[in-house]
């Protein structure tokens, strides 16, 4: 059953868009300037056709896909070849060459494999060739070969000496593309540094002083995890790390390696339903709230004013969650259908879907070639287009029996898992070669579980 656009207004824009952006992605670029002149006078056209009170507007919905068209390539193209200023790390160091440079730190770092990564927003180097720094700017990704000692924090100032390179291209076509990866994450240079005796901080933090608000997130996610590893075995710890904190790094391989054969790895992702689980609880506990006073009742909506609390709540968890893709997807459709129910307004899931996507792509338009977008958004609108299916073999209520409601919880289930698996299936042979044919039985399986037991005791966790 496809979509009606009557009610999806902004998925057509949308696959214009995108399409675009995969074009600029796949190297299809040519010079800008053509393609800014088209789109200018495609816009110009459209704005006529729209002044016009004539037939001509059957010619409108055509001429504005190919604007959206042109301006994902265009936008995505900008991203691909951003114009860099001259003191910019990538401009310093052209070639492989040892240097010492200084920067914060603006994730944790992760060890994993027997090796460390961590990233720095550099402010200076000092070249070989130089005898004092000079001022920089960008992000490096550095390496160690061994794992750091604690003490490591989010938004420190560090003192590195290191070996830096850009990012090499694959020699083979389709294979995965490693300096792409690092240039989505706004990550342009690469490093190796020998020891971690190379990594010094510069000067410790002031006592009683306030962590940086950019850094405050980062930081509470470090301390999150410290509890964790603390309180439960490594192997568990590292599982509720993936499913609070989205943050795999920590998963052994062998456990890695069931879930992928299970076909479950996408259930230690955070999604839709993290968001759903803290919007349940931190709703039911607003409205608790508002109800114990007789004057808010009488002046204002109560479920109005829950879903209003609860929106922050779910914006700080997406930030603890590092405003991963699905993360985004999940709170931007959730504000959108928040809005519409404080509004009074009907919504549609995938005009919803469209606006998650048209965000996070003009936040970063490159994050379109990642798996993680390509999963989320395809299993998304897969479960969206079978939902009107499903619930026209809901039972009846007044003949509802309980088993028929475990029979209808089952089947539903069931295709429901199935529609995200057959969606996503090309797209995880295209980025990891493998599917779990058993994906859908496991799925349905193991997400009760999740879903009411496991998120909501890791969920209180850390509110607690």
């Amino acid at each position: 059953m496809l979509p009606e656009t009557d009610r999806n207004p902004l998925l057509p824009p949308l696959l214009a868009f995108a399409a675009g952006a995969m074009a600029a992605v796949a190297g299809w670029l040519p010079s800008s300037l053509p393609l800014w002149l088209a789109a200018a006078l495609i816009a110009v056209s459209a704005v006529l056709i729209l002044l016009c009170r004539t037939r001509a507007r059957a010619g409108l919905l055509p001429l504005l896909l190919i604007l959206f068209s042109l301006c994902g390539l265009l936008y995505t193209g900008s991203f691909l070849a951003p114009p860099l200023p001259p003191h910019h790390l990538a401009r310093l160091v052209p070639e492989k060459q040892d240097v010492s440079l200084t920067g914060t730190l603006i994730r944790k770092p992760v060890f994993k494999n027997g090796k460390t990564q961590l990233i720095l927003e550099t402010d200076s180097i000092l070249l070989p060739s130089a005898h004092a720094p000079r001022a920089t700017a960008g992000r490096v990704m550095l390496t160690v070969n061994a794992p750091l000692l604690k003490g490591f924090v989010p938004g420190r100032d560090y003192l590195v000496r290191a070996r830096l390179s850009l990012p090499d291209k694959p020699a083979t076509p389709g294979v995965f593309d490693y300096a792409e990866y690092l240039a989505a994450e706004e990550i342009l240079v690469k490093g190796w540094v020998a020891t971690p005796l190379f990594i010094q901080p510069i000067s410790p933090p002031a006592a009683g002083s306030l962590p940086s608000p950019r850094y405050f997130l980062e930081g509470f996610r470090h301390q999150f995890e410290a509890f964790l590893h603390a309180h439960l075995a490594p192997d568990n710890a590292a599982l509720y790390q993936a499913l609070l904190l989205g943050d795999r790094s920590a998963i052994s391989p062998e456990i890695t390696e069931n879930y992928q054969a299970a076909g479950i790895m996408h259930l230690l992702a955070i999604s839709g339903s993290h968001l759903v689980v803290v919007a349940f609880l931190t709703t039911i506990f607003f409205r608790f709230l508002v109800n114990r006073s007789p004057r808010l009742l009488l002046r204002l909506p109560a479920a109005k004013i829950s879903l209003i609390l609860s929106f922050p709540a779910l914006f700080l968890y997406a930030g603890l969650a590092g405003f991963q893709p699905p993360v985004m997807r999940a709170l931007l459709m959730t504000g959108v259908f928040m809005v519409a129910l404080l509004f009074d307004r009907q919504w549609s899931s995938l005009n919803n879907l469209a606006i998650a996507a048209f965000c996070i792509l003009l936040f970063n338009p490159l994050s379109i070639h990642t798996a993680s977008f390509q999963l989320s958004f395809a299993a998304t609108a897969a479960i969206i287009l079978v939902m009107p299916r499903i619930a026209a073999w809901r039972p009846q209520k007044e003949n509802r029996t309980p088993w028929q409601r475990l029979r209808y919880f089952l089947i539903s289930g069931l295709f429901i898992s199935g529609a995200a698996f057959l969606a996503t299936a090309p797209l995880a042979l295209l980025h990891f070669n493998r599917i779990s044919l058993t994906g859908p039985i496991t799925t349905l399986l193991v997400t009760p579980f999740l879903c009411f037991w496991t998120l909501p005791l890791g969920l209180l966790a850390i509110l607690t």
